[in-house]
C-alpha cells in the first residue's frame, strides 16, 4: 500500500506538505482493534489541518498484558491506511511517540478525550508528548467524540487471556475500578524500602550447537555472545525502586570486580550498602542458551554459599538497626548463598516495621533455605516447591499445606506461586485462588521475584485482600516476558497490564 511509509519516508512526506503550505496533523496510538471510536477520532483529527499522519506502537512496545497485541503491527499499518482520511502511516520506532513528535515536527499532535486529563493517563507519557509538541512550535489538540475502550472490545471478543482465566477476571472487574486500584500505589511514592539478600549476576551466553562430537556423547556448540543481568536483590531493588522515593540495599559481594561491572543498571534512587566477603566471588550464574529460541542448556555456577565471615557479619549487623528503622517496608530476598544468616535475620525482625520475606530454593541449597527459617513475618511469598520442602507436604494439596505451615511460622498473609495454575494468596480471613495470566512465556528466570516485589509494597501498604493476588499475577505475567531481569517491573506497564484485566463490557 503506497501510504504505508517507513519514519524516514515519513519525514520526506511531511516536509513536502510543508513546502506546499499544508498543515500537519499527527496521530499515534496502539490500535489493536480498530472501532468506530477510533474512525471518529481520526476523521475529526484530519479537521484540524490538512495532512493526516497516523504512527502506529510496534508489537515489542505494545505493553497490556498476555495476548496483546492480538493484531500484528503490519495488520494494524494496513487497517488505517485504508481508511480514505488517512495520508500516511507509519510504525514507530519507540515505546512513545516523543522522539517521532520531534522528528515529524506536525503543526497539531492530537488526542482523544480521554486524554484530557493527565492524571488519567497510566502510561504518564501525556505531558511528555505535549512538552515535545510544544517543543518545536506545534499544539495539541483533543477530539470529543464517541470512546470505546478496544481492551474491553478484546476481552469480550478474543480470547485474550489462558483458559479459565475469564471468569475469575470479569468477576473481579465488577468490585475494582482499574484507576481506584493505581490510585492504592500513590502514598508508597514518599515511601523508602529496605532490602537485603544475595548480590546474584545472572550471565546469559548464547551459543548455537553444530552437531554431536564425533568421539563423545557431547553437543558441540559455536559461541555467539554474553549478557549479563543484575540478578537476586538486585532485582528486587530495581522492581521496588520504580514505585517509591528510595530503597535502601543491603546485600554482600565477592573481593572481585563483578558488582561494579553491574551497578550501573541499578536505579538512580537506589542507596547501596555493599558489604564484602573476602573469601569468594560474587555469585555468577551463568546459562547457556541456544540462540535461536533462548532454551537454556546448560548452567555453571560460582560462588561460595557458606555464611558470610563474621567480620563481614558484624559490620552489617551495626549498620542494620539504623536502615531498618528509617524504612517503611523491609524486604528480604533469601537465595541461600550465605548473606542472610541467622543473626542478621533475628536483626532483621527486631528493628523492622513490616518485614516481607522470601526464602528461595534453588539447586545449590536444596532442602536447606525452608521458609521456616523465619518464624515471624508480615507477608511471605515463595512458590509451591518451597511450601512442600518447608511442611514435608511431598503430594499434600496447597491449602492443606498452608495450614501446617501457619503451625510454625506467624504470618498473616502467604502467597503461594503455582506456576502455570497462577497462585493461591492466604490470610487468616480466607483464600483466594487466582487463575494465571501469562500465555506465551519467554522466560520465567525472576518471575518470583517480581511478585515479591510488587506484592510486598501491596501488603504493606493495606491493599484488599482480594486485589492482591490479581496484581501479584499481573507482575507475573509481565516478568515472564522480559528475558531474565533485562528490564524491571514500572508503574505504567503494570497499570496497564491491571486495567487491561479489569477491562470487560
Amino acid at each position: 500500500m503506497h501510504n504505508i511509509l517507513d519514519l524516514k519516508g515519513l519525514e520526506k512526506f511531511r516536509g513536502v506538505c510543508k513546502s506546499l503550505g499544508k498543515r500537519v496533523v499527527l496521530a499515534h496510538g496502539c490500535f489493536d482493534l480498530l472501532h468506530p471510536g477510533h474512525i471518529r477520532h481520526l476523521r475529526a483529527a484530519k479537521a484540524h489541518g490538512d495532512i493526516l499522519v497516523v504512527t502506529v506502537t510496534p508489537d515489542r512496545f505494545v505493553k497490556k498484558g498476555p495476548g496483546r497485541p492480538v493484531f500484528s503491527e503490519q495488520l494494524r499499518l494496513e487497517t488505517l491506511a485504508a481508511l480514505e482520511f488517512v495520508d500516511a502511516v507509519a510504525l514507530n520506532e519507540w515505546p512513545t511517540a516523543v522522539e517521532t513528535i520531534r522528528l515529524l515536527e506536525p503543526d497539531v499532535y492530537i488526542k482523544g478525550a480521554e486524554y484530557r486529563n493527565p492524571d488519567n493517563d497510566p502510561t504518564g507519557e501525556i505531558s511528555n508528548e505535549k512538552k515535545a509538541v510544544e517543543s518545536i512550535g506545534g499544539k495539541m489538540e483533543f477530539t470529543d467524540e464517541i470512546t470505546f475502550s478496544s481492551t474491553s472490545l478484546l476481552n469480550e471478543h478474543f480470547d485474550v487471556f489462558p483458559a479459565g482465566a475469564e471468569a475469575y477476571l470479569r468477576g473481579i472487574a465488577q468490585k475494582y475500578d482499574p484507576d481506584d486500584v493505581r490510585a492504592l500505589f500513590e502514598p508508597m511514592k514518599n515511601w523508602t524500602v529496605a532490602v537485603i539478600g544475595d548480590t546474584i549476576i545472572d550471565e546469559y551466553s548464547y551459543v548455537r550447537p553444530m552437531g554431536r562430537v564425533e568421539k563423545a556423547p557431547i553437543v558441540a556448540c559455536r559461541y555467539l555472545d554474553t549478557e549479563l543481568f543484575a540478578g537476586g536483590i538486585l532485582a528486587v531493588a530495581n522492581h521496588i525502586s520504580n514505585f517509591v522515593k528510595r530503597v535502601e540495599l543491603v546485600t554482600v559481594a565477592g573481593d572481585d570486580d563483578l558488582f561494579s561491572r553491574i551497578e550501573p543498571v541499578l536505579s538512580p534512587n537506589i542507596e547501596v550498602h555493599l558489604y564484602v566477603r573476602p573469601d569468594g566471588p560474587t555469585t555468577l550464574k551463568r546459562r547457556y542458551l541456544h540462540k535461536d529460541d533462548l532454551r537454556k542448556m546448560f548452567a555453571l555456577e560460582f560462588m561460595n554459599d557458606k555464611p558470610i565471615p563474621p567480620n563481614t557479619e558484624s559490620t552489617i549487623l551495626k549498620d542494620l538497626p539504623q536502615i531498618l528503622r528509617d524504612s517503611d517496608l523491609t524486604v528480604v530476598a533469601d537465595f541461600g548463598h550465605g548473606a542472610v544468616t541467622e543473626r542478621i535475620i533475628g536483626e532483621t525482625k527486631r528493628h523492622s516495621g513490616f518485614l516481607a520475606v522470601n526464602a528461595q530454593t534453588n539447586s545449590s541449597n536444596f532442602g536447606f533455605n525452608p521458609i521456616t527459617r523465619y518464624l515471624t513475618a508480615d507477608f511471605i511469598s515463595i512458590d509451591e516447591t518451597e511450601l512442600r520442602i518447608a511442611t514435608k507436604g511431598r503430594f499434600d494439596d496447597v491449602a492443606d499445606m498452608l495450614g501446617v505451615l501457619r503451625k510454625t511460622v506467624d504470618c498473616p498473609r502467604i502467597n503461594i506461586t503455582l506456576g502455570a495454575n497462577g497462585s493461591h494468596y492466604s490470610t487468616r480471613d480466607g483464600d483466594f485462588v487466582v487463575p494465571a495470566l501469562a500465555g506465551d512465556v519467554l522466560d520465567t528466570v525472576g518471575a518470583g521475584d517480581a511478585v515479591l516485589s510488587v506484592l510486598s509494597l501491596c501488603t504493606a501498604a493495606g491493599f484488599p485482600d482480594e486485589i492482591i493476588p490479581l496484581i501479584g499475577n499481573c507482575a507475573g505475567a509481565i516478568a515472564a516476558n522480559i528475558l531474565c531481569n533485562e528490564t524491571s517491573i514500572n508503574r505504567p506497564e503494570l497499570f496497564k497490564m491491571i486495567k487491561s484485566t479489569l477491562s470487560w463490557g
